[in-house]
């Protein structure tokens, strides 16, 4: 028994490592936000809030706050309090209070435009979720600094939470591999060629392996190998440390060519981020040789430690909830069956709708997106690069398109919705009114080719998304 709870067991300092680098990305993650939020987040923008559906069943469970109002102050006014809670959080500052803000404001930004998530505000959603219940403070933090609590005297813990972020990380990596298994190019080993060859995607190593398909073949299969086995690795009982260090350092390596291969916002560095909250004592105590000093006992007969048994037990049951909860939903996610719709309100409220099936379908188109502006000249200006408008790609367009806005026209594309395309155009279209005499055409395009096998090529094709006269 004493082995088993060992598996699970997490060192106070990678939870201070995993506290700082998630208050680290949500700062980053919001200052890359606030120059767009008249765009994205105001009524003002391309999301108004009747757009959404209120009445819809499944966002009655989700969090709100940014529909309470839709102007930009109120917008301006959530996002400054996301930052001072991500800063608390780096510092290690009431950090439950601030690891619980950081969740509440981070899900209700994702609810006021959905259109604008990616695979890292999901997954720094969960990691929140379970932080709430984790002592992130306990080390190099101002809460044992000056505030002076009382943490555990150790610096391993073990808990229910501690056993759900294990869990989390299972879940992430396997319930991804196996959804790679619907698709032919995963087992051909053809995959890494298909996504490299995506224009909006591919940058930096990326450009250097392309040439090489046999190269690319042997990355594919490497990583379905990884995501199915390399989670089974972490639970080695035997050379605990060493195995642990080594998996950890393969997941690691893993992200970092993912950052450096394709662009992907900040996914790859979270998940680092993420693998740090593993690091075992083994590499504190012997490989940076970092210990904190223990922190006092409490007395364990006293009324004030007796009251914080009965609420962690109560804690404890909570999150062994939300953990079978979340597992059951993975498991109807990765199968044929769905979730009978009476169960799915507590996967809304508590973790948003998750699926981590990023980049597993065979990517069939590449290119990149135009708003042409017909003037009344009969000439055509292209808005997003601000030149004349021509169906070859602009020198810098990806470098100089804002992550926010990659993700939100990526989005209009993959999912359609003609509702959020038109608003789409007539903010664009207001921004150009003061110059223009008469209403013109304008359309968002996806000017895009097909992506062959074996490097054949493929003429452009402009695809419309939506139009306006």
């Amino acid at each position: 028994m004493k082995r088993f709870s060992e598996l699970f067991t997490l060192d106070l300092r990678s939870l201070a490592l995993l506290r700082i680098g998630l208050g680290i990305f949500i700062f980053i993650e919001i200052l890359e936000l606030i120059p767009y939020v008249k765009m994205f987040l105001s009524d003002s923008g391309v999301a108004p809030r009747s757009i959404i559906d209120l009445s819809n069943r499944e966002f009655a469970y989700h969090w709100q706050l940014y529909f309470l109002h839709g102007g930009e102050l109120w917008a301006y006014f959530l996002l400054g309090i996301t930052l001072l809670s991500a800063s608390f959080l780096i510092v290690g500052y009431y950090t439950k209070l601030a690891t619980f803000l950081c969740w509440i404001l981070l899900a209700s930004l994702q609810q006021r435009n959905p259109h604008l998530v990616y695979g890292g505000h999901s997954l720094s959603l969960m990691l929140l979720f379970w932080s709430i219940f984790l002592p992130l403070g306990a080390r190099f933090s101002l809460d044992r600094a000056i505030r002076k609590l009382n943490f555990s005297s150790k610096d391993e813990i073990i808990s229910v939470a501690s056993i759900a972020l294990y869990f989390q990380f299972i879940i992430l990596y396997i319930t991804a591999a196996l959804y790679k298994f619907d698709f032919a190019s995963w087992g051909e080993g053809t995959h890494i060629y298909y996504t490299l060859s995506r224009m909006e995607l591919v940058w930096g190593l990326g450009h250097l392996i392309y040439p090489y398909p046999h190269i690319m073949e042997q990355l594919t299969y490497n990583t379905l190998m990884l995501e199915l086995l390399g989670p089974l690795l972490i639970f080695c009982p035997f050379f605990k440390p060493i195995v642990r260090l080594f998996t950890l350092t393969l997941f690691a390596l893993f992200h970092l060519g993912l950052a450096l291969t394709v662009s992907i916002q900040w996914f790859p560095l979270l998940n680092i981020v993420f693998l740090s909250a593993f690091l075992p004592a083994f590499f504190w105590d012997n490989i940076l040789r970092v210990k904190a000093t223990p922190a006092p006992l409490s007395n364990p007969h006293s009324v004030q430690s007796r009251f914080n048994s009965v609420r962690s037990f109560l804690v404890n049951c909570l999150v062994l909830f939300c953990l079978l909860y979340y597992t059951a939903w993975h498991i109807y996610g990765a199968s044929p069956k769905e979730m009978p719709p009476r169960l799915t309100p507590p996967i809304f409220f508590l973790f948003s709708e998750i699926r981590w099936n990023m980049f597993t379908q065979t990517p069939k188109y590449s290119g990149w997106w135009a708003i042409r502006l017909e003037d009344n000249t009969g000439d055509s200006r292209e808005l997003l690069s601000k030149t004349k408008f021509s169906t070859d790609l602009p020198q810098d367009y990806f470098s100089n398109l804002p992550n926010p806005l990659k993700s939100y026209l990526s989005t209009l594309t993959h999912k359609p919705d003609p509702k959020r395309c038109k608003f789409f155009l007539e903010y664009f279209l207001k921004q150009e009114s003061d110059r223009l005499e008469q209403a013109p055409a304008i359309e968002l395009l996806y000017i895009r080719r097909e992506i062959l096998p074996e490097y054949r090529p493929s003429p452009f094709m402009n695809q419309t998304l939506c139009r306006l006269e």
